[in-house]
């Protein structure tokens, strides 16, 4: 297979990448591309479990509003 100018461009990002922050990498990302990325863990990471029984009660209530 050859070397495309594809394969070149990812290479130089690749070894590049490290010069950037955060800040601007990941705006050029959809929050769902980022989230597909990460395991479970990952997400999880940094929640508290108080803000992770919110959201879970926030869900338990939705569904049982939309049962009635």
């Amino acid at each position: 297979m050859p070397y495309t100018i594809e394969d070149f461009q990812k290479d130089v990002a690749r070894e590049h990448l490290h010069f950037l922050s955060a800040d601007e990498v990941i705006p050029q990302f959809s929050t769902d591309e980022v989230l597909k990325n990460l395991s479970l863990s990952e997400r999880l990471k940094g929640l508290s479990k108080e803000e992770v029984d919110a959201y879970f009660q926030g869900i338990e209530k939705l569904s049982t509003d939309n049962k009635h």
